[in-house]
């Protein structure tokens, strides 16, 4: 019960307060590249890629009206033109679901990129992404109780009584992302990337509350490497900032690929969210399928909250990458970064 009205308060404090919405974030973010930077669209050896992934917020610890879900689907695919560039188009779908439903996000996004390519093979690109979305909140006030609503024994609610929160149930609003990226196989062994992005370029208006903030600006730096140690296992170090309003997050990981077949791979490997969580990761790319599990041990001071130190998030990922048409005269490389 102690538990439920901590989620109730905060909820509130988040939706009538002065706070700024955050965005959604995933602990595989490497398995959702349109929501990491916009430079990312249509950066693959394929002819296109769908994917999906999903997350649990709290898994194991909470009830139904407590948790947080994130469903995503994505789709993107290169234009390759004649000269080793690229035009890559796509776009994205999110829900995201807050205390069973209480509190959801819908977003709509469109992505657009170019893929510049230099080198005598080609081998490195320069690439420049744009985003525009359209989002929606909404608040199931049906659901919730407030103070105004606690019966005579002071534990419970009673639904019969009037709320008096003068909050909206719903906003609306159009946003812009942008993000720069560069991208270089230096050799058959060795790749690295690096990129930039920056989301809510227009801060839009993201709060139910009149006298609250907008929706600030996020931040992200990605950085990446893979090397092949031998013919059948590379590793994969990588790093991921992100900065929004007051809140910072910052990821450090190390992933190891083994080649078993042309069709085959395995990649197991760790990430270390700061002062959060540590993050175990589990894939497999089979075909051009790629599945991933990971699940987020909380290092965080919830664990602080009695029988809550097992709480975390378990995400799954399902991505698939269709295999290149080759063209008359085009080159089909467009090496793609692996986190």
């Amino acid at each position: 019960m102690k538990f439920n009205r901590l989620i109730c308060l905060i909820l509130v404090m988040f939706i009538g307060g002065s706070l700024a919405a955050q965005d959604v974030h995933f602990s595989q973010f490497y398995n959702a590249p349109l929501l990491l930077n916009p430079a990312y669209t249509g950066k693959i050896n394929g002819t296109f890629r769908a994917g999906v992934i999903y997350r649990n917020q709290w898994f194991g610890g909470t009830n139904n009206r407590t948790t947080f879900s994130t469903p995503m689907a994505s789709f993107d695919l290169p234009i390759r033109l004649k000269n080793g560039d690229a035009v890559g188009v796509g776009g994205y779908f999110i829900n995201d679901r807050s205390s069973g439903g209480l509190l959801s996000r819908v977003q709509v996004v469109v992505a657009g990129a170019y893929h510049k390519a230099f080198g005598e093979d080609k081998n490195h690109s320069l690439s420049l992404g744009f985003q525009a979305g359209f989002n929606q909140r909404r608040v199931d006030r049906a659901g919730m109780n407030f103070s105004t609503m606690l019966a005579s024994d002071g534990y419970s609610f009673d639904q019969s009584l009037p709320s008096q929160e003068n909050f909206g149930r719903s906003t609306n609003n159009f946003d812009v992302n942008t993000g720069l990226a560069w991208s270089s196989k230096v050799s058959e062994k060795f790749y690295f990337s690096v990129g930039v992005s920056a989301y809510n370029l227009i801060t839009p208006y993201n709060t139910f509350n009149p006298a609250g903030e907008d929706n600030m600006r996020r931040i992200t730096g990605t950085a990446s490497v893979d090397v092949r140690l031998t013919d059948k296992f590379s590793l994969m170090p990588s790093v991921i900032y992100q900065n929004q309003a007051k809140a910072q997050e910052t990821n450090l990981g190390l992933a190891g690929a083994i080649d078993f077949s042309k069709d085959f791979v395995l990649f197991a490997g760790a990430y270390y969210r700061v002062k959060d969580a540590v993050i175990p990761y589990l894939g497999a790319d089979y075909k051009g399928f790629r599945l991933g599990l990971s699940y987020d041990i909380n290092a965080s001071s919830l664990n602080r909250i009695e029988n809550k130190k097992n709480v975390g998030a378990v995400e799954f990922s399902l991505m698939y990458v269709g295999r290149y048409i080759a063209l008359p005269g085009v080159n089909p490389a467009l090496y793609c970064p692996r986190f």
